[in-house]
């Protein structure tokens, strides 16, 4: 996150509770006002009655009182013994006021309440103005005052409290969190870049691992050793993908020697620090498109129990763990991990798998091996071990192939006179192409192999030519280009003769557009395992668009 939009996030929050504040000011003063207001109608009314009811009662006497003043003017009309008692009556019920006896049109009396005084059916000229003293009603409009300010302040000293609070618990953490996760994103982006990247070369490289063996020993372990070293890296620089592995926990249709490449990877990491040991996988020819329906989970766990098991066997952590996958018919799979260790005696293979079984383990509980069988077996697969006493040890596991799901290529048609485009902006690539292509005597066959490095470049091509290539591997995504190879195929409706070559196959969401568009794709990392199968006729050419002239 930017600095400026910390900054933006902060002064948010500032405003945020500036207007809680506010609004709920505004709420008290409502209150309050509403508050007070009817507490003054309450008095008002109160005071009405009271007053009421007292004058009723003293309405004779104040009368006669008032007449014969008038006639005799023996006192001020307000000094009238009886009306200083009916003044005081007023008090003691509770209501001080001022209580007039003035003539009832003086208008500056107006404001008081007035009350006509009649002697009989003759109307009096004088009324009685009662004035209610303001003292009570102001003692209460301080008091509410007083109240509401000291509300208003404890309110503000709260939210004030409240947001140094929430900024400092929950704000800052979340914009730490949101950085992290923005950095985390940054550096998973630039890592399935940096992953994509060294995939290329790396299937360049094992295509020469395979013509390796006339050099000296030392020499290819040497290279098997860097190029096993790069697939590591490859493998482990994505972001979460062990963590997505394990949590992959229901029966999925997967590729079985992606996982073992994974694992191995995963395990050559775990023990770098044995410079002695040697942890390998070999593919057989056909093991390329060998799927099985599991669950990745119990599988990883599995094969990983058995390659710690054969580490620990090894004598001083020096010497070989060797994982190979084939195919020994088109319903089987096969996985043998092989050590060179101590070898596990003959009276204990019987049992080796049984639960609380361990062979000379310091601290072994022996339910790694049982779990094996158990997970093994519930993917209906069998477990077989094979041991010699100073020789070491092969663990054999054999499941049931899986149908090849309609998304994945199981080989690359080849026929005679062909012409074949390899699209990919990598060169390592293309020499993997011209080296598998080499392998089956291309030009002998007539076939035509042309490389280009972007979409852009073969539409040029195809502009000049009168008809299509009669196959096309293309890769996923072009440095530079707004157009991946997925679309470039649709697009040219050409999902009957491309092939997607990428090293992004593992991605769930490429593999259902590929499915939901009928186009096939490769693993870049498999691409020197894909096996070409000659034909004599490519029925899918005849499915290519014609070009326009």
């Amino acid at each position: 996150m930017s600095t400026h939009r910390r900054k933006d996030l902060l002064l948010l929050n500032d405003k945020l509770f500036v207007m809680a504040i506010f609004s709920q000011l505004v709420i008290m003063i409502l209150i309050f006002s509403c508050s007070f207001g009817v507490y003054v109608w309450n008095k008002k009314r109160d005071a009405d009655q009271k007053v009421q009811s007292n004058f009723e009662d003293w309405e004779p006497r104040l009368t006669e009182a008032v007449y014969l003043n008038s006639i005799t003017s023996s006192w001020e009309m307000s000094k009238i013994p009886v009306v200083q008692n009916f003044k005081s009556s007023l008090l003691i019920n509770g209501y001080p006021s001022d209580v007039f006896v003035e003539n009832c049109d003086l208008a500056s009396l107006q404001s008081a309440k007035k009350f006509p005084l009649k002697l009989g059916e003759l109307k009096l000229k004088q009324c009685l103005f009662i004035q209610r003293k303001p003292d009570e009603l102001f003692a209460a409009a301080y008091w509410a005052a007083a109240l509401a300010l000291i509300s208003v302040l404890l309110t503000g000293l709260i939210w004030l409290l409240a947001r140094s609070l929430f900024k400092r618990r929950l704000l800052e953490p979340l914009i730490l969190s949101m950085e992290k996760e923005a950095k985390d994103a940054a550096i998973g982006k630039m890592a399935s870049q940096i992953a994509h990247d060294v995939r290329s070369p790396l299937a360049a490289l094992k295509i020469l691992m395979r013509d390796t063996y006339g050099l000296q020993e030392e020499k290819r372990v040497l290279l098997q050793s860097a190029v096993g070293r790069i697939q590591d890296i490859a493998n482990n620089v994505l972001p979460n993908r062990k963590s997505k592995l394990k949590k992959r926990s229901s029966v999925t249709r997967e590729l079985i020697s992606n996982l073992l490449e994974t694992l191995i990877s995963e395990k050559r990491v775990q023990y770098r620090d044995l410079l002695q040991l040697e942890i390998d996988i070999e593919l057989s020819k056909h093991s390329y498109a060998a799927f099985a329906d599991i669950e990745v989970s119990d599988f990883s766990r599995a094969i990983s129990n058995i390659i710690d098991n054969a580490v620990e066997a090894l004598e001083s952590k020096a010497g070989y763990v060797r994982v190979r996958l084939e195919c020994p018919s088109s319903s089987k799979i096969r996985i043998e991990v092989e050590d060179n260790g101590k070898g596990i005696p003959a009276r204990l293979l019987p049992d080796i798998t049984k639960e609380r079984v361990s062979v000379d383990k310091v601290g072994g509980s022996g339910l790694g091996l049982h779990f094996v069988r158990k997970s093994i077996e519930k993917l209906g697969g069998r477990l077989k071990f094979k041991s010699e006493i100073g020789a070491g040890t092969t663990v054999q596991l054999e499941l049931k192939r899986a149908e090849t799901p309609a998304w994945f290529a199981q080989f690359i048609p080849i026929r005679e006179g062909i012409s074949v485009a390899v699209v990919d902006d990598d060169a390592a690539i293309h020499k993997v192409w011209s080296s598998r292509f080499n392998s089956i005597r291309a030009k002998e066959r007539g076939i035509e192999l042309l490389h280009f490095i972007s979409p852009a470049e073969i539409d040029k091509e195809l502009s000049k030519r009168k008809t299509h290539f009669d196959l096309y591997l293309v890769d996923y995504e072009f440095v530079g280009s707004e157009t991946n190879g997925l679309d470039w195929i649709v697009e040219n409706k050409l999902e009957k003769t491309a092939l997607l070559v990428t090293s992004r196959f593992e991605e769930n969401q490429l593999r259902q557009k590929c499915q939901v568009r009928s186009v096939q794709l490769v693993p870049k990392l498999l691409s020197a395992y894909v096996p070409f199968e000659i034909i004599e006729k490519m029925p899918m050419v005849a499915t290519n668009p014609p070009l326009q002239d």
